[in-house]
C-alpha cells in the first residue's frame, strides 16, 4: 500500500509515483479525454491503515482522485499536509451505497467517500471502465 507524503516536491517521490503509476497525463491528452481528475470529495470513513493521514473525526478530510497511465492516485489533504495513496487499476473495486456513497477498496484497504457519486457520476464511470478494461 503505497502512500507518499507529497507536501514538498521531493524529486524522490516523483520519481517513485512515476515509476509505480506512470507519467502524469499530458494536458493535450487531458482535454481530449474530459479531465483526468474527480471534484473534491469528503472522506466519510476508511480502514485503519489509512488513519494516521487523515483529520482528527470531527474535521473534515477531503481528497480528490487522478488518473494516470497505469492507475489512480487519491490525493488525501489533511491540515496543510498532503498525501497520495497510489493504486494500480487492477487492484481497483468500486462500489456505491444506497445514499449515494462511494467505496473504493484495494489491497484489503478503502476509502468510502460521502456523496462522491452524485458529483463525480462521470468520472467514476471511465474510472470502472478502465479498471474492467485492465483486468480482462
Amino acid at each position: 500500500m503505497p502512500v507518499f507524503d507529497t507536501t514538498h516536491n521531493e524529486r524522490k517521490i516523483v520519481e517513485a509515483i512515476n515509476d509505480y503509476l506512470g507519467k502524469p497525463i499530458p494536458f493535450f491528452q487531458r482535454f481530449k479525454q474530459g479531465g483526468i481528475g474527480s471534484r473534491r470529495m469528503v472522506i466519510e470513513d476508511l480502514s485503519e491503515d489509512l488513519h494516521p493521514y487523515v483529520n482528527a473525526r470531527h474535521y473534515l478530510t477531503y481528497s480528490n482522485i487522478e488518473i494516470r497511465p497505469r492507475g489512480i492516485m487519491v490525493h488525501i489533504h489533511k491540515t496543510l499536509d498532503n498525501f497520495a495513496w497510489c493504486l494500480h487499476f487492477d487492484q481497483i473495486t468500486l462500489s456505491t451505497t444506497p445514499e449515494q456513497h462511494v467505496q473504493l477498496e484495494a489491497e484489503n484497504e478503502f476509502i468510502l467517500f460521502r456523496e462522491g457519486y452524485v458529483f463525480n457520476q462521470k468520472f467514476f464511470n471511465r474510472l470502472e471502465e478502465l479498471c474492467e478494461a485492465w483486468k480482462a
